[in-house]
């Protein structure tokens, strides 16, 4: 696969994500935004541990 492909085809996930976004009810919007959040705090945190000498 190149590069380009690889490319295209994650524009064409993130314009089905979204998508799905656009018709997601408000109140579950938020939870899920509330859950990506702290999922990303663990990974950050993850990373300075591992980048610590």
């Amino acid at each position: 696969m190149t590069e380009f492909t690889e490319w295209l085809n994650l524009q064409m996930q993130m314009s089905e994500v979204l998508q799905v976004i656009d018709t997601m009810p408000e109140d579950k919007l938020r939870r899920l935004t509330k859950e990506l959040i702290r999922q990303l705090r663990d990974i950050a945190k993850r990373h300075v541990l591992a980048e610590e000498p």
